[in-house]
């Protein structure tokens, strides 16, 4: 009859416009899905290019440091030796003895030994420093090494 028809009709209209409903639900909820998902890409992007600038920066400033020690060392080396022209024996502290390099004694002609305050060598750099300058302990009986 017309009536069931009608009704069925109807039903069937309802459905559809139920199911458009259903089907532009979803759409948004994965729209709003995707804009999340790049606004957190997005995010993670922006937060891995600030790490790698700030380990650019802490590499830069490293490296302008380790200049500056280098310029540092030079200029306190050249002021040792300019100190230190003519001596014959030098006597360093512990604490100062690693600041008697190779390259330091070897500008030194005059210098004939290096006596050394402590019963130790370990601060120093013994056969690079010896081969311009006997290096000699104040206990060479416990260090195991005579002045030579």
């Amino acid at each position: 009859d017309e009536a069931t028809a009608a009704a069925v009709a109807r039903a069937m209209e309802a459905d559809a416009k139920a199911m458009e409903a259903v089907a532009q639900s979803l759409a948004a909820e994965q729209a709003a899905e995707a804009a999340a998902s790049q606004a957190e890409a997005s995010a993670e992007a922006k937060y891995k290019a600030l790490l790698e600038q700030q380990q650019r920066e802490l590499a830069a400033e490293r490296e302008q440091r380790l200049r500056l020690q280098e310029e540092m060392a030079s200029k306190a080396e050249a002021d040792l030796v300019a100190a230190l022209q003519g001596a014959q024996t030098i006597i360093p502290y512990a604490g100062g003895a690693n600041a008697l390099t190779p390259s330091l004694v070897k500008q030194l002609p005059d210098l004939r030994v290096v006596q050394l305050m402590s019963a130790g060598f370990n601060h120093i750099d013994v056969n690079g420093v010896s081969a311009a300058a006997p290096v000699a302990s104040s206990e060479p009986q416990r260090s195991g090494c005579a002045a030579r």
